[in-house]
């Protein structure tokens, strides 16, 4: 019966607390998830460098071949079919340059925004003021505010389409008659898709699991914290189950001693005398004459004796003497 008062009784004490303290968890593995979405993205971020710099190496080809021919190698200046196709080609890498630096811009604000939704998480988990049942509304709330934002950070790079476009660079150009110019166009442009395929090559694929937001605070969830609350666990079991222990196990002996000061033979069981115990018992209670009373006795009953004998001698003689 204590015990079952002690499974209900300390539950109720601490569910509260507890309450807390696994939402807290959940926020520690919360960040932790978060941190490495953001590592992530970081690694995709590494990409807009390149392409960057890419883009900035054919338009430097570009310039120069409008300028001074030194792509065809040719003596003629200006915009011919060789600066024709290097335009093409830094119009395109361009335009992918400039959606890979407005996803790295909105990568930024998507960590900031996710770092903020953490720290709210985290103010309105620590606050001691605020009730259990609004920190986990609260943390709901920013919890589905974060799982968008980390979803954005995803597609914030646009990695594949920089995985196309490596692609398109490797099949190189044609120009018309320009064999020579096509194949040496060709070639660094191969190096800028083995660039972009290093990069993309090193990007992690570590896969971090989401954690579960934690349900509502029940007995089981609360007893299983008992160890953390032990101090008010053995508070608890000392009221609940010791002390009517206690209390049961001082009634009972006393009543025993009670009985006992009443009547202190009659827990007592009586022992079965053996025969020599009963032999030995009857001859010291058997009650024996004075020896001093004994010889007189026996000298009343010897002079009684000679004066019967005494008696019959003279009755003889008396009849003789008739005779």
């Amino acid at each position: 019966m204590g015990l079952a008062f002690f499974a209900a009784t300390l539950p109720g004490m601490i569910v509260s607390e507890v309450e807390t303290l696994r939402l807290q968890q959940y926020t520690g593995h919360l960040v932790k998830y978060s941190n490495q979405r953001i590592a992530n993205s970081a690694q995709d971020a590494r990409i807009v460098p390149v392409i960057n710099a890419i883009a900035s190496d054919l338009q430097s080809k570009a310039v120069c071949e409008r300028e001074e021919s030194c792509v065809s190698l040719s003596e003629e200046i200006g915009l011919g079919s060789t600066a024709r196709t290097l335009n093409t080609l830094v119009s395109r890498t361009s335009s992918i340059a400039t959606i890979a630096r407005q996803g790295f811009q909105n990568r930024n604000n998507a960590i900031g925004q996710a770092n903020a939704s953490l720290a709210a998480i985290e103010a309105a988990v620590s606050d001691e003021e605020t009730v259990a049942s609004d920190k986990r509304s609260i943390l709901r709330k920013h919890n589905a505010e974060l799982s968008q934002l980390l979803d954005q950070l995803d597609e914030t790079i646009p990695v594949s389409t920089l995985a196309a476009f490596a692609q398109e660079l490797r099949g190189g150009v044609t120009i018309p008659g320009k064999e020579d110019v096509s194949l040496r166009i060709g070639h660094f442009l191969n190096g800028y898709a083995a660039a972009l395929d290093k990069v993309l090559s090193e990007r992690g694929s570590d896969a971090v699991e989401r954690p579960a937001f934690p349900s509502r605070t029940a007995v089981p969830e609360a007893l299983s914290h008992m160890l953390t609350f032990a101090p008010v666990a053995l508070l608890t079991f000392t009221i609940d189950v010791m002390f009517p222990l206690t209390l049961w196990a001082f009634t009972y002996w006393q009543q025993i001693y009670a009985r006992f000061e009443a009547n202190p033979r009659a827990g007592t069981k009586r022992k079965v005398p053996t025969d020599l115990e009963r032999l030995t018992e009857t001859s010291l209670l058997k009650p024996q004459a004075p020896s001093g009373s004994s010889e007189r006795k026996a000298s009343t009953q010897k002079t009684a004796s000679s004066r019967r004998t005494n008696r019959s001698s003279k009755r003889r003689t008396n009849k003789g003497g008739r005779s």
